[in-house]
């Protein structure tokens, strides 16, 4: 990420890659809801079955492209899953610059997102529609109806 700002990056420390036992297990206990730990870089460490029906297997890739953030500044498929308009507001490239330079930190506790063809809300309320259409999604999973696989 400094290398695209322009910036030179600080000394390295490398990213925890291990995740304990006893966070694996509420993971797993997540059955309902997509969940997934992620490292401080962005490198997704482990998905549960939801995550991976919401969002695809994010655990496969190798070097600098295990970084959601990275990938997201260097692969335009990245960026497909959200609609056009709304992805100044998760990262855009050509901002990036000015928001690196205004150095705004802060935690973000809720947001919503829209993701194209899905909407989501990662803990939505019992009974609304983001709640049935998890409840959807926990069922069919990834099958592939169409046969034309993913896309």
């Amino acid at each position: 990420m400094f290398q695209v700002a322009g910036r030179g990056a600080p000394a390295s420390v490398p990213a925890p890659a291990h995740v304990a036992p006893a966070l694996l297990r509420v993971l797993d206990r997540l059955e309902d809801t997509p969940a997934l730990i992620l490292s401080s870089l962005g490198e997704t460490l482990a998905q549960n079955r939801m995550a991976k029906a919401l969002l695809g297997d994010k655990t496969g890739y190798t070097g600098l492209a295990r970084s959601e953030i990275y990938r997201w500044f260097t692969d335009p498929a990245e960026r497909e899953r959200y609609p056009e308009d709304d992805r100044g507001r998760q990262k855009a490239s050509p901002e990036f610059a000015g928001l690196w330079e205004r150095h705004e930190v802060a935690k973000r506790f809720a947001d919503h997102k829209i993701l194209i063809h899905r909407r989501c809300s990662c803990s939505p309320p019992p009974h609304t529609e983001g709640y049935e259409k998890l409840r959807l999604l926990a069922v069919i999973g990834q099958q592939d109806f169409a046969g034309a696989g993913p896309g």
